[in-house]
């Protein structure tokens, strides 16, 4: 394995998407929203860790299902099916609790994590125009417009404080969405997975029928 991967900066950046992406790829075990990884009693284990993003309900394929109206499963591709002896990159997609958790006793947190997966720790910081991210929040916690962009705020600024740190790679969402393909392949450059070509089409297909 090259890295544990970890998504930093606030809620609704796109982080979903990509990670949904991510997980297709053969060599990428991205879990979705596992909870008990990290925080008051995370688990004590590498072997469990590991276990835990392999359990079949933290990942994007299965039933097809939708996150805030959306559908992030994506054909032909290995969503839920990379084998953890093949697997390059492993991870979990959960920004906003986990940046806050990192920097809750920074940069002990994030050392001492990388310690116990006797793995470096890498980073994706998704950057998505405050207005859109805020609106976003908005619609799916009914927060008012203040509160979420002091949520965005701190988010961002947390983001800022681990990259001075820490290997992260930051993309910003509307190149993203833009340009999905060179945005992947920079990506894979990033964490150490090659590029197919089968997986840049499908995943753009994502992206262009949504």
């Amino acid at each position: 394995m090259n890295c544990w991967l970890g998504f930093i900066g606030p809620v609704r950046c796109g982080h979903t998407l990509l990670g949904a992406m991510l997980d297709a790829h053969p060599h990428v075990i991205m879990a979705n929203e596992a909870k008990g990884i990290l925080g008051e009693h995370p688990y004590k284990y590498k072997a469990d860790i590991l276990n835990k993003i392999q359990d079949t309900k933290y990942h994007f394929s299965i039933g097809h299902p939708e996150f805030a109206g959306r559908d992030f499963y994506i054909d032909w591709q290995w969503q839920n099916n990379t084998a953890l002896e093949d697997a390059i990159v492993v991870g979990n997609k959960r920004s906003g609790p986990e940046t806050r958790f990192w920097m809750e006793n920074f940069p002990r947190n994030i050392d001492k994590f990388s310690k116990k997966l006797e793995l470096p720790i890498k980073f994706i910081h998704l950057i998505r125009d405050v207005e859109d991210s805020v609106k976003s929040m908005c619609i799916m916690n009914g927060k008012t417009s203040l509160e979420n962009y002091h949520t965005y705020k701190q988010g961002t600024e947390n983001a800022e404080h681990i990259k001075e740190r820490y290997s992260c790679y930051s993309l910003y969402m509307e190149d993203f969405i833009n340009d999905p393909i060179n945005s992947l392949v920079y990506v894979c450059k990033f964490i150490g997975i090659y590029p197919y070509k089968d997986w840049l089409r499908d995943c753009e297909s994502i992206v262009v029928k949504k």
